[in-house]
């Protein structure tokens, strides 16, 4: 379905629910501090700036509600609206999902722990949204892979040239994305790593690709805090 800019207006859901047990440390990797902010509030601060979003929604774990809400002192709280999250990501993007006001036609949503987003990149996706239902940044595999047994033990090694690591954010058109969770929640149990996985599961649009960002990481490790 064809969607001309004007007649577009996105939400950008920011998911910082994780734990993120493996970088170490008492708190969930998304209030660590990188360049003297949390995480998450890079994250905040670039989609909220950007001039093709209206507004950022926040999930965030239950017992960080009132401290989320001291840290985003100083945005606008028409523009920002904290909300908390499930015990998975995918609760967490359900929960966020409910949170959109109404006449919102398309959302973005995006690991809090990526927090280098680039405005560039938040364009290609919008740009492919008036085209798509479903869209997700994608980077080539450098690494040679190799696919396991199930005793753990090297079984083959896959052509890399098909294979993609797929990002976020992610964008949707808003009730594709609904109607995909909405169908998980009633299926109960289906679980998959990301939205655009959920979409294309359910066949309710073709996942639409555009080019990545090699600076957008995933802080997992402590060493990804130094990558930039």
């Amino acid at each position: 379905m064809q969607t001309e800019t004007s007649d577009m207006n996105t939400t950008a859901i920011v998911l910082a629910g994780g734990r993120g047990v493996r970088l170490g440390g008492s708190d969930p990797k998304q209030f660590r501090e990188i360049d003297g902010k949390e995480m998450l509030r890079h994250s905040v601060e670039r989609l909220l700036t950007h001039p093709r979003i209206r507004d950022v929604i926040l999930v965030v774990p239950e017992d960080r509600l009132s401290r989320t809400l001291v840290m985003m002192d100083g945005f606008s709280r028409e523009r920002i609206r904290v909300v908390a999250g499930k015990d998975t990501r995918q609760g967490s993007s359900r929960a966020g999902l409910a949170a959109v006001v109404a006449g919102r036609t398309h959302v973005l949503i995006h690991d809090a722990a990526r927090p280098w987003i680039d405005s560039a990149l938040v364009d290609r996706i919008l740009d492919a949204l008036k085209r798509a239902d479903a869209v997700a940044p994608a980077i080539a595999v450098s690494d040679t892979l190799v696919q396991l047994d199930p005793e753990g033990k090297v079984a083959d090694f896959p052509n890399r040239s098909i294979y993609k690591r797929i990002q976020t954010p992610q964008g949707f058109r808003l009730n594709v994305i609904r109607e995909a969770h909405e169908r998980a929640r009633r299926d109960n149990g289906v679980l998959v790593t990301d939205d655009a996985g959920l979409v294309h599961h359910y066949s309710l649009a073709r996942i639409a690709l555009v080019e990545g960002d090699v600076r957008n990481i995933k802080v997992t490790f402590r060493e990804d805090l130094e990558a930039f």
